[in-house]
């Protein structure tokens, strides 16, 4: 067994790596360090070996994203253990295994997109009788209607919800990497969310607006996670009949149908909180050009 997996290590070094981490990101660098320590257990941590691992990843199927974000973790560890380490020749072995990059981005994934009717299904499916279906609702309603990731919508509190002029809107919400933006929220969304808030009597502007619900009963329970939202989408997907699609499938949908009815690129991207409007364009596939695609100029009989 070599030094880096070893019981007394092995969670210092995790926990160096984590240090400076949020709380967001801290667990799923602990997952991937762990699955880590399971593959390297018998090998020496040299750069073969991490050329090794990280093959490993690209056979498991994993998009180049997710390989990616492995590698990151893994050279966080081999550098934390080789600046700890006395041992000069694994210090340098370390240093030099840390080095293995990434693969590289080739061409562009497909994204996927519900249907107008597809989202409809699933809104349907969610009975507003009950506090779990209106709760979903809610949840799902703002991801197909403002185009917000799970986690900001587990952030959401009381204290967002705003009116500008005679504008609903989610103000100040802070996004990926720190950006803030406002979002303009319809009324039959806010209705809903209305309808939610007195139902729990949520008054708090603090309060978080979304809390789990224990299984079998309607007992309110801490704040909801990312994992649980995943859950639930997948669970009303299931429901209305949508097979393959997940949670950020949702706020692709949002911008698929807003550009569809017209709502201008720059617009979009704003509420999605991009950078830039490349970003967005990956999202609609405008790139992918489908509708206008060479072969679909194509005329020749196939019988």
């Amino acid at each position: 067994m070599n030094a880096i997996v070893q019981d007394d290590v092995f969670p210092r070094l995790v926990q160096a790596v984590c240090a400076d981490l949020s709380s967001k990101s801290a667990p799923r660098y602990r997952q991937r360090l762990e699955h880590f320590r399971e593959w390297l257990v018998d090998r020496v941590p040299d750069k073969a070996t991490i050329g090794l691992y990280k093959q490993s990843l690209i056979d498991q199927g994993l998009s180049t994203a997710s390989v990616n974000c492995y590698m990151v973790a893994v050279r966080k560890l081999l550098r934390e253990m080789a600046a700890t380490t006395t041992d000069f020749a694994l210090a340098h072995m370390l240093e030099h295994a840390a080095k293995v990059k990434s693969p590289p981005s080739r061409g562009q994934r497909m994204g996927h997109w519900l249907t107008q009717a597809q989202a409809q299904a699933m809104l349907k499916v969610c009975d507003v009788s009950t506090l779990k279906g209106l709760r979903d609702k809610c949840i799902l309603a703002l991801m197909f209607f403002c185009g917000l990731r799970r986690s900001e919508v587990c952030d959401l509190t009381l204290g967002h919800l705003s009116k500008i002029d005679e504008f609903h809107v989610i103000k100040d919400l802070v996004g990926k990497h720190g950006r803030i933006r406002s979002i303009v929220v319809p009324v039959t969304v806010r209705n809903l969310i209305n309808t939610w808030l007195v139902r729990v009597g949520i008054s708090n502007p603090k309060s978080r607006l979304f809390v789990s619900i224990a299984y079998g009963s309607e007992e309110l329970g801490d704040s909801i996670t990312p994992v649980a939202i995943y859950q639930i989408v997948q669970k009303r997907c299931a429901q209305a009949g949508i097979e393959n699609c997940k949670a950020h499938d949702l706020r692709r949908t949002f911008a698929k149908l807003a550009h569809k009815a017209g709502a201008p690129l720059h617009s979009i991207s704003q509420m999605l909180g991009h950078q830039s409007l490349e970003t967005t364009q990956r999202y609609l596939g405008i790139e992918l050009e489908l509708e206008d695609a060479a072969s679909n100029f194509i005329h020749l009989r196939l019988g």
